[in-house]
């Protein structure tokens, strides 16, 4: 291993040099370099490009052996005279620095590794009903084969048998053979097979990027909603079980370089830390919210939660190490100690804001790369299991009844991305903050408004959507509300809603 001995003036290096002819063999190979009078940014710069190197600085005061040492120096020297056991003592200290150092780092790739071990236990009860779906799927499907097929290949051989005799085959096998055929597609039985074992492999996949230990994460082209919908994939069964998951990401969102796992880790930690949340706290409805905006230099993922929020004392220490509000058998109390190391790393940062009582907003940083990209740069996969962009919609239902308002997202979950608005104002405000519905499923009798206030602004500011707004009345909806469904220029449901007729409304404003 190479150990840089570095300094701002040529005859330090020179009589440091001279000094190293007088010591006894030594295991390190030592290279002496001059760097620039900017001794922070010389030595970090060095450390970059030799991140595995022991390197020591001799300074001309304290001062800028300080410098160093927060540059990345292992060790540094205030130099007055170069003699062989001021030098031997020297770079002992180095080394012994140099080993300590490496030791940390590597304490913390471990900590961080088990971190991520520790978060896949959250996603047990996804990935298992992800995977035995489909399992169930293909274990059905062959015994419908080896059924239908065994007794076909068996009763071809015997008509082959027959003809090669010059016989015809009996009415009896003509009339199994025919039996066998009817009501049978194997093609379409194969098909389903086959789509099955693509999703199980895309599962498989989608959890070896969350384990895989990477000390040198490669860039990618990162999409960062499809990255999201796949971490949803493995978490959504669970946080599904205890409230309601919307996705609102901004249109035209562009691709972003960062290492993918990385990143995806990132966000496993907060929507898993957002499941916990939401079980700690009782209330009739929990949402569990993934946002995304950008501007011009970065992109924002802010992932909210309606759980208990956190106290006052708790906010300012979140980020520390092994600081932690969960139960012990949650986690580390590294992952968001990791999680903001990871975005400031990338150029980012990790915050968070919290009503105590109400829930927590964590807000995700991450910068948008401009330029052209190196050859090192991995171009983004075939993205797996996408929903359908033709067919998915992002929809905003407007309703005031939790227990509606769940029943809408099972039925609305596997095809549509869902957002949620309590009432009137609450739609409002989020139609203000940026996002943008497909589609607006309104509950007419809203608090005795008759959802007059979000139409009357839909008919100002967002006359296009207006039109793909369904209107849902019921039986008895007051007579006063006559005259807005006669003149509403979208569809009009009515209550009790099946759910194919909800989708069907969905299909034909989209359209």
């Amino acid at each position: 291993m190479a150990l840089r001995i570095l300094a701002t003036r040529a005859d330090t290096l020179d009589a440091l040099a001279r000094a190293a002819q007088s010591l006894p063999p030594h295991e390190h190979t030592l290279i002496f370099e001059r760097v620039s009078e900017n001794v922070q940014a010389a030595v970090a710069q060095d450390r970059e490009q030799h991140p595995l190197s022991l390197i020591g600085f001799a300074a001309q005061d304290e001062s800028s052996a300080l410098a160093a040492i927060a540059g990345g120096a292992d060790e540094a020297l205030v130099f007055q005279l170069a003699s062989t056991t001021e030098l031997l003592a020297f770079l002992g200290r180095v080394e012994l620095r140099g080993r300590l150092r490496a030791e940390t780092q590597r304490l913390k790739q471990a900590f961080a590794h088990a971190e991520k071990l520790s978060e896949l236990g959250s996603l047990i009860a996804g990935v298992s009903h992800e995977i035995n779906n489909p399992l169930s799927s293909v274990l059905l499907s062959l015994y419908v084969l080896r059924n239908r097929l065994v007794p076909a290949v068996e009763a071809a051989s015997e008509v082959a048998a027959l003809l090669e005799r010059g016989a015809r085959p009996a009415p009896e096998l003509a009339r199994r053979l025919a039996g066998l055929r009817s009501g049978f597609d194997v093609p379409a039985l194969l098909d389903d097979v086959n789509a099955a074992a693509q999703t199980i492999a895309s599962v498989v996949e989608d959890l070896r990027s969350f384990s895989r230990q990477d000390d040198q994460p490669q860039l990618e082209l990162v999409n960062v909603p499809e990255l999201i919908d796949r971490v949803l994939r493995l978490l959504g069964r669970e946080i599904s079980s205890q409230g309601l998951v919307e996705r609102d990401y901004a249109r035209d969102l562009p691709l972003v370089l960062a290492p993918r796992n990385r990143l995806a880790q990132v966000l496993t930690n907060l929507l898993s830390n957002a499941l916990h949340a939401i079980s700690d706290a009782s209330k009739p409805l929990h949402v569990i919210q993934i946002g995304v905006r950008r501007d011009d230099d970065f992109i924002v993922i802010a992932v909210a939660d309606t759980g208990p929020g956190i106290a006052p004392e708790a906010i300012e220490r979140i980020f520390d190490p092994f600081y932690s509000t969960k139960r012990s058998d949650r986690g580390t109390g590294l992952g968001l100690t990791i999680s903001r190391s990871i975005m400031r790393n990338l150029g980012g940062d990790l915050s968070v804001e919290s009503v105590y009582g109400e829930g927590a907003t964590f807000l995700c940083v991450l910068p948008i790369r401009s330029g052209g990209v190196t050859e090192n740069v991995a171009r983004p996969a075939a993205e797996p299991r996408k929903l359908d962009d033709a067919q998915a919609l992002n929809v905003l239902v407007v309703d005031s009844d939790p227990q509606v308002l769940r029943a809408y997202g099972r039925v609305l979950a596997t095809t549509h991305r869902l957002l949620t608005a309590f009432d009137e104002q609450a739609a409002i405000e989020l139609l203000e903050s940026g996002s943008e519905p497909d589609a607006i499923l309104l509950q007419l009798e809203l608090q005795n408004r008759g959802g007059s206030a979000l139409l009357a602004w839909l008919t100002k500011h967002r006359a296009a959507l207006l039109q793909r707004t369904i209107l849902v009345a019921t039986y008895d909806t007051p007579r006063q509300h006559a005259d807005l469904l006669a003149e509403h220029p979208g569809p009009v449901l009515e209550k009790p809603l099946r759910g194919d007729t909800l989708l069907r409304a969905l299909a034909d404003v989209s359209q």
